[in-house]
């Protein structure tokens, strides 16, 4: 087999992705539903982990400064990796591809791959669940959530999550002791 390159590799992927694509934005659609995902996604901009912040220093006080740098040097990292990933795989959205995948919360980008929002949401939660496992009941749940939001809302192909979740577990792994 001829080598693709990553737009025959995308290519590839989306027809196996799109139909899921679809599905789940047909699903997210429903009003609860949807109001729901969308709240999700906005929060996973960042807020989330400002206010898990503050709940851990307000809890915690001083000893949480360490958790506080973790999350911040891995935030950095993400945020890092995330932008030169997409810079490089250049992986058109959903909804770019299929006018039934539009969702009514604009991409913060351009590009999909990988999602942003779920290696973030997967990186924080791993750490501060790493120091604070009272949070899992929150944040496991909202992990997951973010994950099916940003298929169900057009946003990102379910390999671009997959993707996520990897690299944000690997970037955690990283600075977790």
């Amino acid at each position: 087999m001829a080598h693709k390159g990553l737009p025959g590799l995308w290519r590839d992927l989306e027809v196996l992705e799109v139909p899921w694509c679809i599905r789940l934005c047909r699903w997210g659609r429903l009003r609860g539903i949807r109001i729901l995902l969308e709240r999700v996604s906005r929060l996973g901009n960042g807020s989330i982990w400002f206010l898990a912040g503050a709940s851990l220093w307000l809890s915690a006080g001083p000893d949480s400064l360490v958790v506080l740098a973790r999350m911040a040097l891995a935030g950095a990292i993400c945020w890092g990796v995330y932008r030169q990933l997409k810079r490089f795989t250049v992986r058109r959205r959903p909804l770019d591809l299929d006018q039934r995948l539009g969702g009514r919360i604009p991409p913060l980008d351009q590009y999909s791959f990988p999602s942003g929002h779920t290696m973030h949401t997967v990186c924080q939660t791993l750490i501060l669940c790493d120091s604070w496992p009272q949070a899992a009941w929150i944040l496991g749940p909202f992990t997951l959530l973010t994950m099916v939001a940003r298929v169900a809302l057009g946003l990102h192909f379910p390999s671009d999550v997959f993707a996520g979740a990897l690299l944000g577990a690997l970037v955690a792994s990283c600075v977790i002791p």
